[in-house]
C-alpha cells in the first residue's frame, strides 16, 4: 500500500513529527511504501536541527527523518509559504525540499491512504 503523510505539529512543541516517524517506520516494516511526507504549518520546523529536539521523547526528529528519507527514498516536502511565515528562509537542507500545496494535493492523489498528524 502507498501511504502519504502530513505533519502539522512542530517537533519542539508536539508529538506529531515523532508519531508520524514511528508510524512510517512501522508501515515500512509491514511492507508499505511511504510516498511523501508533507510538513505544513509549524511542522516545517522539522527542517532545522535547532528545533528538532523535544521534551516529549528525547528524539532528534530532524535526523531521524533524514535517515528514513535516505534509506527508503521518501520525499520530505516542506511547505514554502509556511516556512517563510516562520522565518525559516530558503536554506532548507536536503533531503527536505521546499514546495507548494500542490505537492500536498498530489500526495493524496498518488497514495492509497493519506494520514495527517496534528498537534492536539
Amino acid at each position: 500500500m502507498k501511504i502519504a503523510l502530513a505533519v502539522y505539529g512542530a517537533p519542539h512543541l508536539s508529538h506529531a513529527p515523532a508519531s508520524a516517524w514511528h508510524f512510517a517506520t512501522a508501515a515500512i516494516h509491514q511492507s508499505h511504501k511511504i510516498v511523501r511526507v508533507f510538513f505544513y504549518g509549524d511542522g516545517t520546523y522539522i527542517a532545522h536541527p535547532q528545533y528538532s529536539q523535544n521534551d516529549f521523547n528525547n528524539l532528534d526528529s530532524h535526523q531521524q527523518w533524514i535517515v528514513l528519507a535516505h534509506t527508503q527514498q521518501i520525499e520530505l516536502a516542506i511547505c514554502r509559504t509556511s516556512a517563510m511565515r516562520r522565518g525559516l528562509g530558503e536554506d532548507i537542507p536536503p533531503p527536505f525540499v521546499l514546495c507548494g500545496l500542490g505537492q500536498l494535493i498530489d500526495a493524496g492523489l498518488v497514495a492509497d491512504r493519506f494520514i495527517a498528524f496534528h498537534t492536539a
